[in-house]
């Protein structure tokens, strides 16, 4: 019984490791997306990512999920208005 426990224990906090750990990676991508995108007024993804060292899925990704950045036509981001 101690060994499931541990287990259980054990895996919640890798779980929790990995999200953090994640979350925190996407949070740093999406404030120098959106630093390379305040001092531009709409960028192509591609763009973005030579600006920012980063792949085009990995800018893409990113810029989907932001809540700061928002689609500007095909392939393109601005920064969201209230940003």
């Amino acid at each position: 019984m101690d060994m499931v426990i541990i287990s259980i224990v054990s895996l919640a906090a890798i779980a929790g490791h990995v999200w953090i750990y994640r979350w925190v990676k996407f949070k740093v991508h999406e404030g120098a997306v959106a630093d390379i995108l305040s001092n531009n007024s709409s960028l192509c993804d591609a763009d973005i990512a030579v600006k920012a060292h980063l792949q085009v899925d990995r800018v893409n990704t990113v810029c989907e999920r932001s809540k700061q950045i928002t689609p500007n036509g095909s392939g393109h981001w601005q920064c969201s208005p209230e940003r």
